[in-house]
This record gives structure tokens, C-alpha cells and sequence, in this order.
């Protein structure tokens, strides 16, 4: 919801964080799906602790996926193994 208090509408299907704890995690994930892609992408330059995975799709539907350079790093690993 937005300050609006109606729905989010963009693009973002959903933004997966990984944080100091539970809390601040969830709390980063819900921001991110109300401020959309772009936002959220611009917001990370200055949050490098944050480690984050985005569903989003693109301008024809199709689905896309967004990682911050710290989450590249495990999810590249773990498709090596």
C-alpha cells in the first residue's frame, strides 16, 4: 500500500532480502515492492548491505530477474555446484 492507501502498481513481482535479521529484512522487502524497480535498484547503490533478489517482468510480460552484486555471488555459486 501507499501513502495513498491504495496498491502499488509496477512491475516488481516480488524483492527477496537478505539482512541483519528477520525484521529488517521483511521491512526492506515491502518498501521495495511499493517503491518498483527503478527505485529500489537506485536505492541499493547506497545499501551494499543488503543483499537482494528481484522478480520483475518486462515491457512485453515476460519474467526477469534483478541481484544485487552480493547476492550474485551465492547464487552464482550455487548454480556451480
Amino acid at each position: 500500500m501507499t501513502k495513498t492507501g491504495y496498491l502499488a502498481h509496477n512491475t516488481l513481482l516480488t524483492a527477496n532480502v537478505l539482512a541483519a535479521d528477520c525484521i529488517t529484512s521483511d521491512a526492506y522487502a515491502t518498501s521495495f515492492m511499493v517503491m518498483g524497480l527503478d527505485k529500489t535498484k537506485a536505492f541499493l547503490k547506497t545499501h551494499p548491505e543488503l543483499w537482494v533478489y528481484l522478480i520483475f517482468t518486462d515491457e512485453k510480460g515476460s519474467y526477469q530477474v534483478w541481484e544485487s552484486p552480493q547476492m550474485k555471488s551465492i547464487t552464482t555459486d550455487a548454480k556451480e555446484e
